[in-house]
């Protein structure tokens, strides 16, 4: 609960495909896929709570 957000897996946190360039920089390619360029991603427990939340919500209307 206290922290519900970890880095993407796929670009470790940076939210893009990281290439090299010829001049030895780091250079953006484009937004990963999996995070949308956030670089961030909901915990397994979060989307738990999120989606218990969600049922009971729909429940009790």
């Amino acid at each position: 609960m206290a922290s519900p957000f970890g880095t993407c897996r796929k670009c470790d946190g940076a939210g893009a495909k990281l290439t090299v360039n010829r001049a030895g920089k780091l250079k953006r390619v484009k937004p990963c896929r999996r995070c949308k360029g956030q670089g961030k991603r909901l915990r397994v427990g979060r989307r738990l709570h999120n989606h218990s939340r969600e049922v009971h919500r729909a429940g009790s209307r």
